[in-house]
């Protein structure tokens, strides 16, 4: 986050950020080394942020970006 304008967007626009470090598995399953950082990105943070979090459980209003 430091030297971006990511917190003064969020900050602007009202909005939440979460930011997943996926190492170099691209936002990929990998098996193999034990991680399923898809499943991760695409089921677990959008049931875990809205359940403790007061923001919208909405899938038009969660957007993945990278």
């Amino acid at each position: 986050m430091n030297y971006t304008s990511v917190t003064r967007y969020a900050e602007e626009h009202r909005i939440a950020v979460c930011m997943v470090s996926t190492a170099n598995v691209c936002y990929m399953n990998a098996p193999a080394y034990g991680e399923n950082y898809y499943d991760l990105v695409h089921k677990e943070i959008p049931e875990l942020f809205p359940a403790n979090f007061p923001i919208s459980s909405r899938p038009e209003d969660s957007y993945i970006c990278g």
